[in-house]
């Protein structure tokens, strides 16, 4: 949650760095969830595990898409927002 709450006000911020961030804290639970949590669980729950982790991932991916770059923007013809 704390991943996607990230990648969320990063899009609204425009923070690429916060959004990496966002996709670092998930990879690592990720990782913590398959290396160390499921260890030991049956191949039933790491499916099921797998499958909650990938639809969590895509909706991420569909909330908060990766912001654009700033160059992009000026390239495109938008106007950058003003800083906060």
């Amino acid at each position: 949650m704390l991943a996607l709450a990230l990648a969320v006000v990063a899009v609204r911020r425009e923070s690429r760095g916060l959004w990496f961030f966002g996709a670092g804290v998930f990879a690592a639970v990720v990782l913590k969830l398959f290396l160390v949590d499921l260890s030991q669980a049956e191949a039933l729950v790491r499916i099921g595990a797998f499958i909650a982790v990938g639809a969590i991932g895509l909706l991420i991916g569909y909330q908060a898409p990766l912001p654009p770059r700033p160059a992009e923007a000026v390239r495109s013809g938008e106007t950058p927002p003003p800083p906060p």
